[in-house]
């Protein structure tokens, strides 16, 4: 078994991670890092695997945080909120995250492949995109990074379409201020879709 060191993009596909999961595919890459399926080997389950970028991981301080703050993002339970499985670090120090595969597109792609939606349709995945968000904010935990890329629609079990919120790799908790991930005068996330109080840090 191989463990995964410096993914990027598409290669090391087929290689262990932390001798439990197989990346199958790459999926995409983002600010934080490179998003691959995966399957969890042991119980044969798809899942998907959020890799940090190692340039992020400048010491064991911002470790311990970001371990704290994805643990607190983990414990949010409610169905329109990707549900994560497990949390890591691998042997040569790169961070992990292991959650909930969606199958489906994400809101981005949707309007790039199918141009405007009709207005219900909008109502009512932006009603289940606030549940969710008024769901982590009564836990004291802000997504930072919300956008079209990290709300995926795929299917419930009656075959209606399901929203759900994905990538709180870099959620600010409130509930300690010790924990928080970034610096004073740091900001996180997509300059696109950042507020006001984001950009100014």
């Amino acid at each position: 078994q191989v463990v995964v060191g410096g993914l990027h993009g598409r290669t090391n596909i087929g290689q262990m991670l932390d001798g439990k999961y197989r990346i199958d595919a790459f999926i995409s890459e983002g600010g934080m890092g490179s998003v691959y399926r995966a399957t969890h080997v042991l119980l044969g389950k798809t899942i998907a695997i959020k890799l940090i970028k190692k340039e992020l991981v400048t010491s064991d301080d911002i470790v311990r945080r970001f371990q704290r703050e994805a643990r607190a993002a983990s414990n949010i339970d409610h169905p329109y909120i990707v549900t994560v499985h497990d949390l890591g670090q691998t042997a040569d120090g790169m961070l992990y995250i292991a959650m909930e595969f969606v199958e489906g597109r994400s809101l981005r792609e949707e309007i790039r492949h199918k141009g405007p939606m009709a207005p219900p349709r909008i109502v009512r995945i932006l009603r289940q995109v606030a549940s969710a968000l008024a769901s982590a904010h009564r836990r004291q935990i802000i997504h930072r990074d919300l956008k079209s890329q990290n709300i995926m629609l795929g299917k419930d079990s009656d075959g209606q379409e399901l929203p759900t919120l994905v990538d709180f790799g870099i959620a600010k908790t409130f509930d300690e201020p010790a924990t928080q991930l970034t610096a004073t005068g740091f900001a996180m996330g997509t300059p696109q879709y950042m507020s006001p109080e984001q950009a100014a840090g």
